[in-house]
């Protein structure tokens, strides 16, 4: 599944409330920078590559005890993106 720049700072975001985490924690531990969803907001897209790999993260990521947004239930089957 193709999603936007917008839609994976959601995740990244949902990611922060069901961890407890900050949004810059979240996005450092999903993509490997916190600054991440500052860039999104101004404008800056994420490669295919780099977007797929932040989807895989995010689902390895979600706590166990928390429901799983259906757009990464699937990668978190499989292990991998679209």
């Amino acid at each position: 599944m193709m999603m936007t720049d917008d839609q994976i700072a959601s995740l990244i975001r949902d990611l922060a409330t069901a961890r407890g985490w900050s949004e810059s924690y979240a996005a450092r531990r999903a993509t490997g920078s916190g600054d991440t969803l500052d860039r999104i907001e101004r404008g800056v897209s994420l490669t295919m590559r780099r977007a797929n790999r932040v989807m895989v993260n995010i689902a390895r990521l979600w706590p166990d005890d928390q429901p799983m947004p259906q757009s990464i239930a699937a990668i978190h089957l499989t292990g991998r993106a679209a």
